[in-house]
């Protein structure tokens, strides 16, 4: 059964850094980079986000200083790759650029597909294939060896594929196939003889190339073929960074100083692309970017979300393939309007999966539960990446969001699986989690340093899969914080300050990542007012079923206000809000369509008024007494309230509580639990009791007998239900029971039992947790303050 009050007892934290005095010498050390800062935002924002030395802000802010180095000169482990690839060319071999599903696979080997094709003649001596979940579930098998064998193909560059196994690689041995293995922690156990690699995983950590992805890593590829090889036909190296630039600002990823710079040397290569398209896919997409008041490299509404949409909605890998590296006008523009379709329908997907997740949310007791793990079938795996960590961020627990999968080559295994993406915004190593239950999962894929993983396991065994990863959080990190969800904001803002000024501060930091996200401003006291709604259009005025609600926003620092949108939202749910004070998360963007050409987008509100509340709720919450598990003689209760049975929910406790509050009295805690208690003992104590109660002919009422067995009032009902199908016979007169023993078995009662130990062990585990809370955060929580 639901609890409508689960929700309100988890504590929403907002956290935003304060503004602090920086030293002399980093703020001088700033200036030498002449970059300009009226309101001191910027040096906040880089010091918070731990950018502080001189060598930091360098590589941070001086993209063109940094001299990006060949792997040539500091990989060695790589070298025998780009020997095989380029022999492959000087011989003109047939070769096969072999992807993977997922955005960073795609974009990687569409950089492959267009950089070797500068050597290889497309299609004819070189050719990409990207194998469907719908069919195929990752990898190599030996039919798809066999056929690129009857083709003439003699080297396969993979690209994202990260498990290989010593039969296939055999096998493509004996047909005279080589692999060129390009990605991060491929695994190659007793492979080294046999495949050549490229894995930046491989690389200690301060290494420059430590940590890039496919598509860097092939462009890497391609600058040092271009080294080795002369009289290109096509030089087009510097074009190549397009692609990385996009792939960076559609996947967040882990940024270092490298990634960083080819990142920024192809943002620069985008913005010509309007003036002075090569990719006219790209081209008209940016166009369309700008006609819809998007900023181009925003991963949630520019150029990002659109790449993202691509794989979600339109499902074809070669779409995304063609709409990057087609140069064909008319097509390209074509493919980019369906593109734009998509993201519409995709960005109308996210929301309502958002909000469904939420309000599935509250029904779940988020105070007792480690990890976050919902699936749904009709969900769609690859738009679960980037909801997979919004999730985690706002309740600040690790989340798993699965959605079902059918893998066609298991089919004669009937093997239906579940499909989906772990992700961790704290301190928990999502790796080490998921990696901990690898003998219930199907697959699993992702690197020691990156939060996100993609996972699949059996459906039938999700169910255990939760109750697993939640148990091994709890043993391995009892340090998470289990109450708080934490909402984080950059910096404190008015509504004056927003604008030009604050905008241009804050593209200093582009290009974004996961470990450089987007900034997110907090603005206090404010006000909003409606300006229109509408539906989002396309280019050719067909209403769209997107909607955002418009407003201005206003605080004491601006009489004119500031123009805003909330995506999603209609202007009906604006209305009730106008006449009400919040405080709201924002973020600065760029619009077209307005003459100021900036908007803010609303993330998250709170109402003033429920604030003050609180801090009025603080100022007169009452006393907790402590006598938990205490054998010290406990007050009258006469005087006070008592809590004589150790919760499992708030529900009863919070009950409790505003009873004592509008008393004006203490609230006694005096309920007991054994830590050690276990399911078996409290059952097999029910049995004994109900047997003595036969034997005696006596009487117990249900409460005292759910106060000696320490059940809730759910589990009590069940265990009366397991002691009849056990063999007694149970009288209920006026809440006074009766047993009487039975030779008669119901067959049933091991089912039961089995489901009654679950229950009992899940409530052992609740009655610990309220055992054990501190008393402090007892009274937080209760008097619905912030610990």
């Amino acid at each position: 059964m639901s609890n409508p009050l689960l929700m309100d007892t988890r504590q929403i934290k907002w956290q935003s850094p304060p503004f602090i005095d920086l030293p002399s010498s980093f703020i001088n050390d700033l200036n030498s980079f002449n970059i300009s800062s009226l309101e001191n935002f910027i040096p906040q924002l880089l010091w918070n986000r731990n950018i502080r030395t001189l060598d930091q802000l360098k590589n941070f802010l001086d993209f063109s200083s940094y001299e990006s180095i060949s792997i040539l000169e500091i990989w060695n482990e790589a070298i025998p790759s780009i020997h095989r690839l380029k022999t492959a060319i000087e011989n003109k071999e047939k070769v096969m650029i072999c992807g993977r599903e997922g955005i960073n696979n795609i974009i990687g080997t569409s950089l492959l597909w267009e950089g070797l094709g500068n050597f290889l003649i497309p299609y004819i001596q070189i050719n990409y294939y990207i194998p469907s979940y719908s069919t195929k579930c990752h990898g190599f098998n030996n039919a798809m060896i066999r056929q690129l064998a009857i083709e003439g193909v003699s080297l396969i560059i993979s690209c994202g594929v990260k498990d290989f196994n010593l039969q296939d690689i055999t096998y493509a041995k004996s047909l005279g196939i080589d692999i060129v293995a390009i990605g991060r922690n491929i695994n190659i156990n007793n492979l080294h003889d046999t495949l050549y690699t490229i894995d930046s995983y491989s690389l200690s950590e301060n290494h420059p190339f430590f940590n890039l992805s496919e598509t860097p890593l092939a462009y890497k590829l391609i600058e040092a073929l271009h080294i080795k090889i002369s009289n290109i036909p096509n030089n087009n190296l510097d074009s190549l960074l397009d692609l990385v630039a996009i792939n960076s600002i559609s996947t967040l990823l882990t940024s270092n100083t490298e990634l960083r710079y080819l990142t920024k040397k192809g943002i620069q290569n985008l913005e010509k692309q309007l003036k002075n398209p090569s990719r006219p896919g790209i081209a008209y997409l940016l166009y369309l970017c700008k006609l819809s008041g998007s900023r181009p490299t925003d991963i949630y509404s520019g150029i990002g979300s659109r790449i993202n949409s691509i794989c979600c909605v339109n499902k074809s890998s070669s779409f995304l393939v063609e709409l990057l590296t087609n140069k064909n006008k008319d097509y390209s523009e074509k493919l980019a309007l369906e593109a734009e379709l998509s993201n519409i329908r995709y960005n109308n997907l996210l929301q309502h999966i958002i909000r469904n997740i939420r309000q599935t949310l509250k029904d779940v007791d988020l105070l007792t539960t480690q990890v976050i793990v919902l699936e749904d079938p009709e969900w769609e795996s690859e738009i679960l990446k980037l909801i997979v960590q919004e999730v985690s961020r706002e309740y600040d627990k690790p989340t798993i969001l699965l959605t079902n999968a059918e893998c066609k080559e298991s089919k004669q295994q009937n093997l239906i699986f579940s499909k989906g993406y772990a992700f961790s915004s704290n301190n928990v190593n999502t790796y080490k989690l998921i990696s901990s239950q690898r003998d219930l999962l199907y697959s699993f894929y992702g690197e020691e340093h990156s939060n996100l993983i993609d996972l699949s396991l059996k459906t039938e065994n999700v169910s255990l899969f939760r109750e697993r990863v939640n148990q091994y959080l709890r043993q391995e990190f009892v340090e998470i914080n289990i109450v708080q969800s934490i909402i984080k904001a950059d910096l404190t803002v008015t509504v004056s300050q927003l604008g030009q000024s604050l905008f241009r501060e804050l593209k200093i930091l582009e290009p974004y990542s996961i470990n450089n996200l987007i900034p997110k401003l907090l603005i206090k006291n404010c006000h909003l007012k409606i300006s229109k709604s509408r539906n989002r259009k396309h280019v050719k005025n067909n209403t769209l079923k997107y909607i955002k609600a418009e407003f201005t926003i206003y605080d004491s620092s601006s009489t004119e206000g500031f123009f805003g949108v909330w995506w999603g939202h209609s202007r009906e749910e604006l209305q009730v809000k106008e006449d009400k004070k919040f405080d709201v998360i924002v973020e600065l963007s760029y619009n077209n369509l307005q003459p100021e050409n900036y908007e803010i987008r609303l993330v998250e509100m709170r109402e003033i008024s429920h604030s003050h509340n609180l801090s009025t709720i603080k100022k007169t919450k009452i006393k907790l007494l402590d006598y938990r598990n205490n054998n010290k003689v406990i007050p009258n209760s006469m005087e006070n309230e008592s809590v004589n049975l150790c919760p499992v929910d708030w529900l009863e406790l919070l009950r409790l509580y505003d009873k004592s509050c509008k008393n004006q009295q203490s609230l006694v805690l005096s309920y007991s639990h054994s830590i050690d208690s276990s399911s078996m003992s409290t059952i097999q104590k029910a049995i004994d009791i109900a047997n003595f109660l036969s034997c005696n002919d006596k009487k117990i009422t249900r409460k005292n007998l759910q106060e000696i067995l320490s059940l809730s009032d759910f589990s009590l009902t069940l265990t009366l239900s397991f002691l009849e199908k056990f063999g007694f016979l149970i009288n209920k007169n006026n809440e006074r029971l009766s047993f009487h023993a039975v030779i008669n078995t119901n067959s049933q009662y091991k089912v039961l039992l089995q489901k009654l130990t679950e229950v009992i062990e899940e409530e052992n585990f609740k009655k610990r947790y309220f055992i054990q809370i501190p008393i402090e955060i007892l009274e937080q929580i209760l008097a619905h303050g912030s610990p």
